[in-house]
């Protein structure tokens, strides 16, 4: 049995995914597997703020076999044994709704909730629908009326599209995360507990996006019940450090859970194959560059490349920060990847990768031979020596910022959820 929950946040309240950890906590003898975090189509205009789903996978009752949270300082175990269905659907529902309706966030134009219930996993084409475009909720009415799905809708409803497009999730590419709450939202927290709780997590390979030199990662402003988040691929590690920091500080091992998420993992990247883009859909891009960066009012930075016969126009927005000055450094004709979202005849990128640097040359006036003086330019590719007279044709030399960094990547502030940092190449993010 599967249920998925979306849209019940806001810009600056509330939680879709603390709604999900009330839910498991109460189901916690019937979990299946990891709840689950699913991030959607980060292009959409009337997203909240992550534009991320959850869902759960529920059985009937069964032993505990292994702790994934705490609820009230209880522990939330998945169940043992094979994956088994529910099979009060109704009961599920129900329950999730009353769920929803103490926690979501009331009067909100873009804040709509949607509940899904169904025995089966939904077609992975929905998933995929739902990364690269604007799904209409008609669509997914017909979806879930194929599979048998109860569903309920707050509002206008669009949340069904998010929480069915949640359990169509395959799940076998993924990473996990782990978040504490404190309801309604936590106490302000001092910077050093901050940095001292970062660099735990920092201690651990494993963990990814906590934070960099500008600025840590973990903790969100107080406006919601997240107290802090820990992303990483390996769930044992992630209990590994959140004991080590309820040790310390107690109050923070109350409420938690780890979910397992498609954050990090690319999957809304589609590889482009020419022709016009979509709207809304998110590509990686192998193309020369065309027209070199140049750093506009608002300080974002502009260029454009070619990739199989098309011109495509880039940019690199100022939130990005230090990302901008890498990108600056790029030269015409170097051979680049590039990956990010598509929209208004723009690719917005998120992160790039150098495949080969152009060699470029300076032209320069050489010195004369006779004098040692530097040439005058007569024009023409001619230089002259006022002094002796002598003439010349012009020197060139390569002309290259000789530590260009190869991949490149905003801060770990300023990237998007889905989009997998550098750091996570080559790891394994498959199920075995």
């Amino acid at each position: 049995m599967f249920l998925g929950v979306d849209d019940t946040d806001s810009r600056t309240s509330g939680c879709t995914t603390y709604i999900g950890f009330q839910i498991a906590a109460y189901f916690s003898d019937r979990l299946n597997e990891f709840p689950m975090l699913v991030r959607l189509n980060p292009n959409l205009p009337y997203k909240t703020r992550g534009n991320g789903s959850v869902s759960l996978s529920l059985g009937n009752k069964g032993n505990h076999s292994r702790e994934i949270g705490s609820f009230n300082g209880e522990p939330i175990f998945l169940r043992d044994g094979k994956e088994s269905t529910m099979n009060d659907v109704s009961e599920m529902t129900r329950f999730a709704e009353s769920v929803v309706r103490r926690f979501y966030v009331p009067g909100e134009e873009n804040t709509n909730p949607g509940i899904v219930a169904v025995k089966e996993k939904l077609p992975e084409k929905l998933y995929r629908m739902a990364l690269e475009m604007d799904v209409c909720k008609e669509c997914v009415k017909k979806v879930l009326a194929k599979h048998d799905a109860e569903y309920i809708e707050i509002g206008n409803g669009r949340g069904i599209i998010g929480a069915a497009t949640s359990i169509a999730w395959p799940g076998k590419r993924h990473t996990y995360e782990l978040l504490t709450y404190a309801y309604p939202q936590p106490q302000h927290i001092n910077e050093n507990i901050k940095s001292e709780i970062t660099e735990i997590a920092n201690e651990y390979d494993s963990t990814f996006n906590n934070g960099d030199r500008e600025k840590t990662c973990l903790f969100p402003r107080e406006r919601t019940p997240v107290i802090y988040g820990i992303r990483g691929t390996n769930s044992e590690d992630l209990m590994k450090i959140q004991k080590r920091i309820g040790e310390k500080y107690p109050e923070f091992s109350e409420n938690f859970i780890i979910y397992k998420s498609n954050q990090g993992t690319d999957d809304h990247i589609i590889p482009y194959k020419g022709g016009v883009m979509k709207e809304y859909a998110s590509y990686s891009v192998t193309g020369r560059i065309s027209k070199l960066p140049q750093r506009r009012i608002g300080g974002h930075v502009y260029f454009s490349v070619v990739s199989l016969d098309q011109e495509i126009n880039c940019v690199v927005f100022e939130p990005s920060k230090s990302f901008r000055d890498s990108v600056e450094k790029l030269e015409k004709n170097d051979l680049v990847t590039l990956y990010g979202s598509y929209g208004l005849d723009h690719l917005k990128i998120e992160k790039l990768r150098i495949v080969s640097k152009s060699t470029v040359y300076l032209r320069k006036a050489p010195h004369c031979r006779n004098c040692m003086k530097i040439m005058h330019n007569e024009g023409n590719l001619t230089y002259e020596c006022k002094q002796c007279g002598s003439v010349s044709e012009p020197i060139y030399e390569k002309k290259r910022e000789l530590k260009v960094q190869l991949s490149m990547e905003p801060p770990a502030y300023a990237r998007r959820h889905l989009s997998m940092p550098w750091k996570l190449e080559g790891m394994k993010l498959e199920e075995p």
